[in-house]
Parts: C-alpha cells; structure tokens; sequence
C-alpha cells in the first residue's frame, strides 16, 4: 500500500509535460536575441502557470555550461535550480500574448548555482511568485524549464543570460546571507549594481568630455579659417605694394594687417590729386 502511496504522491507533485503543439512552438526560440517577449515563451508560460508550489519531480540540476554550449538540446528540460536571489528585473510587458502571467509574473536575477566565486547571473521567469526574498543573497529553490539564452541590451556587466521559466519560489530556510552592496560585476549581473552606476556615470563623462573637445576643435578650426584670411589679404596686399613700389609688409600677420590698416588711413588723409 505504502509504495502505492509514493507513487500517487509523486504524480501529484509531478510537473506537467509540454504537449506536442508546445514543444514546435518552443523550438522557435532564438538564442542570443535582445527580446524575451517572443512566441517561444508562450508555451513555457502556459505550461508553468498550471504547476502546483513545490511541483519538481523529474527536475535534474542543471550544468549550466552544458546549456550554454547548446541550448536546443537543453531546451524545455526541467531543471532545480538551487542558488543565492539577487534582484526583480524591469516588469516584463507580455504584448505579444496577455494573460494571467501579464500582472503576476516577474523576472528574478539569479546567482548561477551557490559557489561564492561564480560570477555569472541567470534569469527565472515566475508566473506566480508568491513570496519575494527579502534581502540579497536570500537562497531559493525554484523548478523551471529551461527557455533560451538571452543577450542583454544593456552590455556593460554581462552579455548573455539563460532563461529559465518556472511556477514559483520557495525560500531556502536559514540560508539567508547578509545583504551588501555587489563587488563584482557579477555579483548583481546588471540588476542595479554599484559598479553599473560607476560605468553609467563614466559614460556621461566621457560624452561631456567628447562634446568639449568637439567644440574646442570648432572653435580652432575657425580661428585657423580666419588666420588663412587674413594671410591672403596680406599678401594679396603685398602684391599690390610691390607693384606700387611701396616697402613690404612686416612678416607676422597681425603687424602686417596694422601696416595695412595705417597705409589705408595715410592714403585716405592724401588729398585727391585728380580733384585739383
């Protein structure tokens, strides 16, 4: 009787497979896109909002450089994922299918497996979360089903992402670390980090920086323009002295514009010969 127990408890516990009309439209996902909001997250969505908190029977763990190195055969597997929460990503808006998911689901930054030296964030997708961890580093346990590797549009920390999508959370009892402020890119993925606001602030002064430079070049391309100016009334000048028989004109530019402007007030104070 007992074994007949277990086994109607696993089944009860145990996560909904993908149907057949699921699975080809999940197949359509593309790696390495900026987009989450894609067809291919429909049918993981559908699929998870059906689950029951704590379903992870058949889960296994995941070995996330084998996902990484391909992500089709991986794709809609059930993995367990056991590791430190980081931080609630932007809302995801769902405008290529509204439903249930639309108000409640939320994107959860995810250290990648418990190892304080990995540095490497993933991303849960949660039709029902529940109950949000409550500090950083908070370990959850989470089933979810792997969906797609994802390249941020935000390259400054990290450029690609797995994705996983699953029902919801449970919080790890006991094994909630001290909240502190990321020290690595890593730490927090993209999620609102210290050093993501360093490099924000950086890049704005590098932009201040390249628009000074922009208008100093402007600004010394234009006196330059006005110096070649003055050069060629100069020695358009010159010609017309040397032709006159008059004494050249000093070498620099400015005393040879003064003696310009002084030879023009001499010939305007000359009375007019012509006119006598």
């Amino acid at each position: 009787m007992k074994p007949l127990v277990l086994i109607l408890v696993l089944l009860t516990l145990a996560v909904p497979p993908l149907t057949s009309d699921q699975k080809n439209q999940l197949a359509t996902a593309e790696d390495y896109s900026p987009l989450l909001d894609e067809p291919a997250l429909y049918p993981l969505l559908k699929n998870a909002k059906d689950w029951k908190p704590g379903d992870e029977a058949g889960a296994t763990v995941p070995d996330y450089d084998a996902i990484l190195k391909d992500p089709p055969a991986h794709r809609g597997q059930l993995f367990l994922i056991e590791a430190p929460y980081i931080d609630v990503l932007p809302k995801i808006k769902f405008k290529s299918l509204p439903g249930p998911w639309t108000e409640h689901a939320e994107a959860w930054g995810v250290r990648e497996g418990k190892d304080p030296k990995v540095r490497r964030s993933i991303v849960v997708i949660l039709t029902d979360p529940q109950h949000r961890p409550a500090a950083m580093n908070t370990d959850i346990r989470v089933a979810a089903r792997f969906f797609k590797v994802w390249r941020s549009e935000s390259d400054f920390l990290q450029e690609q992402f797995l994705v996983f999508v699953g029902h919801s959370a449970q919080i790890v009892e006991g094994k909630a670390a001290p909240t502190k402020e990321p020290t690595a890119a890593g730490d927090a993925g993209f999620f609102g980090s210290t050093v993501f606001r360093v490099i924000i602030v950086l890049m704005a002064l590098t932009l201040a920086g390249a628009m000074l430079y922009r208008n100093l070049m402007k600004r010394r391309l234009a006196e330059e323009s006005v110096r070649r100016e003055e050069l060629l009334a100069v020695r358009m000048n010159e010609l017309e002295q040397e032709s006159a028989g008059e004494p050249p004109l000093p070498g620099d530019a400015a005393d040879a514009m003064r003696e310009m402007e002084r030879r023009a007030r001499l010939k305007q104070d000359q009375p007019d010969e012509t006119a006598q």
